[in-house]
C-alpha cells in the first residue's frame, strides 16, 4: 500500500479534478459534434489552456510560459502585446521573475485548495469500530501481470485478531 506526502496528495486532488474538467468538456463537445469531435478536440484544449484556473488563479499557458498566448483574434483585432524585451537578456530576466512570481501564486493557491478539499473530505468520514473476531472486506487493488483486471477480486475477506491503538 502506497502513501502519498502532503505535495504530491495537493497535484493528485488537483489532476483528478482538472481530469474531470477535460472530460466534462469532451463530452459535451462530442454530443453537439459527434462527428467532427477529433477536429474540434485542438480548439477545445487550446481554450482550456488560456482558462484561469481556479486552483492555481492562472492559466496553465501562463504558468507553463510565463506569458499568455496569443490568439488568432488578438492579431485581428490587434490587441497589443505586452511591452517587447529590448534584448534576449532582458526578456530571460523577465521571464524568470515572471515565473518565480506565478509559481509562488500557483503553490500558495494550491495549498489554500488542498486545505478546504481535506476540510469537506474530513467532514464526510466517520471513524469504523471494528470487534475482534469479526470479518471485514479488505480493499486491495492489486495488479497482477497479464490479467484483466474486471476479473480479479478487488475485496479480500479478513478475521479481526487483535486490535491496535492509534494512539500509542
Amino acid at each position: 500500500m502506497s502513501r502519498w506526502t502532503g505535495s504530491s496528495t495537493i497535484a493528485a486532488a488537483e489532476t483528478i479534478k482538472e481530469a474531470r474538467n477535460l472530460v466534462s468538456y469532451m463530452t459535451r463537445m462530442v454530443s453537439e459534434h459527434q462527428r467532427e469531435w477529433d477536429l474540434l478536440l485542438p480548439h477545445v484544449m487550446a481554450a482550456y489552456r488560456a482558462s484561469e484556473h481556479q486552483s492555481t488563479g492562472f492559466s496553465p499557458n501562463y504558468v507553463m510560459f510565463g506569458r499568455e498566448l496569443r490568439a488568432p483574434v488578438d492579431v485581428v483585432f490587434r490587441i497589443p502585446e505586452d511591452e517587447p524585451s529590448i534584448s534576449y537578456g532582458d526578456y530571460n530576466t523577465t521571464l524568470e521573475n515572471r515565473m518565480h512570481v506565478a509559481y509562488g501564486f500557483v503553490w500558495k493557491h494550491l495549498e489554500v485548495a488542498a486545505e478546504r478539499m481535506k476540510r469537506q473530505y474530513d467532514l464526510t468520514v466517520k471513524p469504523q469500530k471494528f470487534q475482534r473476531g469479526q470479518w471485514v472486506l479488505y480493499y486491495n487493488p492489486r495488479k497482477f501481470q497479464g490479467k484483466q483486471r474486471k476479473w480479479q477480486r478487488k475485496f479480500s475477506p479478513y478475521l479481526v485478531n487483535s486490535m491496535i491503538s492509534l494512539h500509542t
